[in-house]
């Protein structure tokens, strides 16, 4: 442009970005904000209630042990819940499966610990060997009795 002399076109960018700049934040914040917003209560209930049960055994012979299986799809646009995501203890790992594809889960799972909501656990419920450990706001953790690992008790 400024080989051929056009400055008015390069003055032009700049000035039309100027004046659309806050516009397009404010726009931009109203649609995404909710994809990044948490509810902080949630989270702490979540890990308080959770804490005792989900536990890293640094000792485990499998990784599977120090895992927990969750469904994201459609229904949670296709999210991880925030309070297992946020609140997971250091070493635990989070595997999930996709509801658009749920003949592709191999079963039975190989990880420890389920976290599954009552829609999801009824969609598979008939091929899993679980034992309910305890309901949370996002769903229900279970220790799959499938996985070969030990369901482990914090130390007192």
């Amino acid at each position: 442009m400024i080989a051929f002399r056009r400055y008015r076109v390069l003055l032009a960018v700049p000035l039309i970005n100027l004046m659309v700049i806050f516009s397009f934040f404010s726009v931009y914040k109203t649609l995404w904000s909710s994809e990044f917003t948490y509810s902080r209560q949630s989270i702490a209930t979540f890990q308080t209630a959770t804490e005792p049960l989900l536990i890293y055994d640094p000792h485990a012979t499998n990784a599977w042990c120090n895992t927990v299986l969750t469904r994201i799809g459609k229904h949670d646009g296709f999210r991880f819940p925030p309070e297992l995501f946020l609140s997971a203890p250091s070493g635990i790992g989070i595997s999930y499966y996709m509801d658009t594809v749920p003949e592709g889960l191999v079963l039975p799972p190989r990880s420890k610990y389920l976290l599954l909501t009552d829609e999801a656990y009824q969609l598979i419920a008939d091929k899993l060997h679980v034992q309910p450990l305890l309901s949370t706001n996002v769903g229900t953790l279970y220790y799959n009795l499938d996985s070969g690992c030990t369901l482990s008790t914090p130390a007192s």
